[in-house]
C-alpha cells in the first residue's frame, strides 16, 4: 500500500525536476509527514490550485536539496518566492483567498495557535517513539499511553464540538489533526491489540476518541489524509 505512493514520490534516482504547472503554486513534500500535511488539507479546505511533487524523505533526489538546500519539508514555490515551515505556509495560503482556515472571532482566532502549541506535541509522541530505536517496544507503548491520557484529558475540557467551534473545523483542528491521526496507526504497527477496533479507543480514551471520529468525517480530511492501514504499512519500513 505505501510503496505504490511511494513509487510517485521523487528519490536520490530521481534526475531532474519534474514537470509542473508554472502558473500555479508547488508545494513540495509527502504525504506521510504530518507537516506537510497541513498544507495541503489548507489547498483543499480553500481549494486553491496547486501542483504536488512527493519527495521520498528517506531518499530526497539531489535536484531537491538545490532547491531546498535545508531539505526540508513541506516547501512551497510560486515564482521566485519560497516559504518553508508548515505554519508559515498555512498562513500565507490562508491569506490568498477565501473561505479562511481561521474563526471570525480574534479572541478565539489567537488562542488557536496556543491549542495547536499544547495538543500537537503530545500527538507527535506516537510517532517519536517508534522511531526511538534504544526503547523496548513496552516503553514505547507506555509513553504513548501516558500522552493519549493527557489528550483525552484535554479533548475532555474542551467545550465546544471542535476545537474553536461547534459548527465547523477551523485552524487548531487541521493543524493539530495530521499529528492525532498517526496514533492509531504507530500503536498498530508496535502490535499494540488495544488500538485495532474503535469501540476499544473509545472505551480507554472516550473525548480523543468521540473527536477522532468527527475529524474522520470532514471532507478535506477525507479527500487528503491517507487511510491508518496505509499509514501503519508506512511506520512498518521506517
Amino acid at each position: 500500500m505505501a510503496q505504490e505512493i511511494l513509487k510517485s514520490y521523487h528519490s536520490k534516482d530521481s534526475k531532474v525536476h519534474p514537470s509542473v504547472d508554472e502558473s500555479v503554486l508547488t508545494i513540495y513534500g509527502s504525504k506521510f509527514c504530518p507537516f506537510t500535511q497541513r498544507c495541503l488539507i489548507t489547498l483543499d479546505v480553500k481549494h486553491i490550485p496547486h501542483n504536488f511533487v512527493g519527495i521520498d524523505l528517506m531518499n530526497k533526489p539531489d535536484w531537491y536539496l538545490q532547491i531546498c538546500p535545508t531539505g526540508k519539508v513541506p516547501f512551497l514555490k510560486e515564482g521566485d518566492k519560497e516559504l518553508t515551515e508548515s505554519l508559515v505556509i498555512v498562513n500565507y495560503l490562508d491569506e490568498l483567498k477565501q473561505p479562511t482556515i481561521h474563526p471570525a472571532d480574534p479572541y478565539v482566532k489567537a488562542r488557536g495557535s496556543l491549542i495547536v502549541d499544547e495538543l500537537f506535541p503530545l500527538a507527535l509522541t506516537a510517532i517519536k517513539n517508534l522511531k526511538n530505536k534504544e526503547a523496548t517496544v513496552e516503553q514505547k507503548i507506555d509513553d504513548i499511553k501516558k500522552a493519549l491520557a493527557k489528550l483525552d484529558e484535554k479533548f475532555s475540557q474542551i467545550k465546544t464540538k471542535y476545537l474553536q467551534s461547534d459548527e465547523q473545523p477551523y485552524y487548531a483542528d487541521y493543524m493539530t489533526w495530521t499529528a492525532l491521526e498517526m496514533i492509531v496507526p504507530v500503536l498498530r504497527t508496535l502490535n499494540y491489540p488495544s488500538f485495532n477496533s474503535e469501540k476499544e479507543l473509545t472505551e480507554a480514551y472516550p473525548s480523543l476518541a468521540k473527536y477522532l471520529h468527527l475529524m474522520s468525517q470532514s471532507p478535506s480530511i477525507q479527500r487528503i489524509c491517507l487511510s491508518p492501514e496505509v499509514l501503519a504499512d508506512y511506520y512498518s519500513i521506517l
